[in-house]
């Protein structure tokens, strides 16, 4: 496989916040703590080293539930979290349909080779790959649906609340109708039986069966039971929308900021419903409900009931933070950027902020795709232009000697320059007239080039339908490749596909990754 790279900055796919991010842009500096160098890594293990012994209990009979429960094996790795010797390193992403987008798939990769490099460099401690099921989401249309060879694949359910507990009620229907889609998945995978959290576990453990990788549902009576006290001091003091509030104010002075604070960063969880909890006067309302709580009633369904109460943006990395004994969160540009408001917040519950990692990014490029990009002779950064831009490259590089004017322009100006200044000797009121010829002759000029260029785009009309057909390819619906096409479009016709990714991406490259296929 070919291995490329190309400056984030010279892709024109990634925001300001992030890009700083990366430069290590001083004004940023306020809002995290470590930069992700494998070095830092040696400070936030001494800060992680304090992490709670009775949690890392907690944790592991958790895990060993929750692989139990679905009827295989916990991995061994699991039981390594018990010992004060052994670090997590996570990513999570929402329960997407068939893992949806690609960069489902290099978020998972980067977390696994961190681990390994980490190991490597600090053998005397383990690293536990982690992928957090974000199972408490309640957005069904992002993750009901992936695109499959340039088909849109939608699953329709009328469930509503945490998508993690959606029956694959008539899932199988759908999925046995799609030719191409594995079999095999499909009976072991999305069998009716089965709820989405538990269906993705399935799959995910499968496509890494052979790594250390480990899956946390934090949807959990025992996790949310080891959290109550951040959830009754959230309710009752409300202190982290202030705090991440001023947060947000200080970062908007130099970025757009991802997320807006609730007054109360929780919902309440419970029968198809994941609500706004709101304080109206010495009462607490579950919003579009009809339920309604007392300060004392609220302090009591807490104690009781603690897998009703379900973090928000704001506090959900304050309780991923809480229950593992983790590292650095890996994510994309957009969850890194809310992430700098949430430091101080952090601070506030007494919980350690994690090193903040960019995941791996990637263009993948298919064999049959690399022969036809090969036929122009293009650098990788000019695929990322606008098509526009495309065209106007591919006509320079073909016709640029009978397109553009540029020499004859200036020679033309140097013509009436010459004139002008004769002129001046003999009639200086002749000057203004001879401006006017002039530009008269640069319009003609500019009208003949446009022309010129015109004649070009007809010669060249068949290869500049190649060149945006390729352009589509690689950014379907005008978005990287990555957020759009599921890896089955490559994984089917190539089963090692994750297997060779895997093999040719470094978690400390910051950089945009182009694999082609050989």
């Amino acid at each position: 496989m070919q291995h490329h790279t190309i400056g984030f900055d010279k892709s024109h796919q990634f925001s300001a916040i992030f890009l700083d991010y990366i430069q290590k842009n001083e004004q940023l500096k306020p809002f995290y703590n470590y930069f992700p160098t494998i070095e830092n890594f040696e400070k936030q293990i001494k800060i992680k080293e304090k992490f709670s012994t009775a949690q890392r209990t907690i944790l592991v009979e958790s895990l060993d539930n929750q692989y139990k429960n679905i009827g295989i094996e916990t991995p061994k790795v699991v039981f390594s979290l018990q010992n004060e010797n052994t670090f997590t390193v996570t990513t999570g992403h929402q329960l997407c349909l068939a893992t949806g987008p690609l960069y489902f798939i290099y978020k998972i990769i980067t977390v696994i080779n961190l681990a390994k490099q980490l190991k490597e460099k600090y053998p005397q401690y383990q690293f536990v790959p982690v992928y957090w099921l974000a199972s408490e989401d309640h957005d069904f249309a992002e993750v009901n649906h992936f695109h499959l060879f340039g088909k849109k694949i939608e699953w329709q359910s009328e469930q509503k609340g945490a998508v993690g507990r959606f029956l694959l009620h008539n899932l199988k229907e759908l999925l046995t109708q799609i030719p191409d889609f594995p079999t095999s998945w499909i009976e072991n995978f999305y069998k009716d039986t089965l709820n989405l959290s538990q269906s993705t576990r399935l799959l995910v453990t499968e496509l890494f069966k052979n790594t250390d990788l480990i899956c946390i549902d934090a949807d959990d009576i025992a996790l949310k039971k080891s959290f109550i006290p951040i959830i009754k001091d959230e309710v009752l003091t409300q202190k982290s929308f202030k705090i991440v509030q001023k947060t947000t104010e200080d970062l908007s002075k130099y970025y757009k900021t991802q997320i807006n604070p609730r007054a109360i960063n929780l919902f309440y969880l419970d029968n198809q419903q994941r609500e706004r909890i709101i304080e109206n006067e010495n009462n607490f309302e579950i919003l579009n409900t009809n339920i309604t709580f007392s300060k004392e009633k609220m302090i009591e369904e807490i104690n009781h009931f603690p897998e009703k109460f379900s973090p928000n943006v704001v506090l959900r990395g304050v309780y991923q933070e809480f229950i593992l004994p983790n590292l650095a969160y890996i994510g994309g540009p957009g969850e890194l950027a809310y992430w700098f408001q949430l430091k101080e917040c952090f601070e506030a519950y007494q919980v350690d902020f994690p090193i903040l990692m960019p995941r791996n990014f990637v263009l993948y490029i298919s064999s049959s795709q690399a022969k036809k990009i090969n036929k122009f002779d293009f650098d990788w950064e000019n695929w990322f232009e606008n098509e526009t831009n495309l065209k106007k490259m591919y006509l320079l590089k073909n016709d640029a000697d009978n397109i553009v004017l540029n020499e004859e322009t200036s020679k033309t100006k140097e013509i009436f320059t010459i004139i002008k200044q004769k002129t001046e000797n003999l009639d200086k009121g002749l000057v203004d007239w001879i401006g006017a010829e002039e530009h008269k002759v640069l319009k003609s000029l500019e009208n003949i080039e446009k022309k010129l260029q015109k004649t070009a785009e007809t010669k060249a009309e068949t290869a500049l339908k190649q060149i945006f057909s390729i352009k589509e390819k690689l950014f379907p619906n005008g978005v990287l490749q990555e957020r759009y096409d599921n890896f089955l479009n490559f994984y089917i016709n190539n089963p090692n596909f994750i297997q060779e990714i895997q093999a040719n991406l470094s978690p400390f490259n910051f950089e945009l990754n182009i694999l082609i296929e050989e």
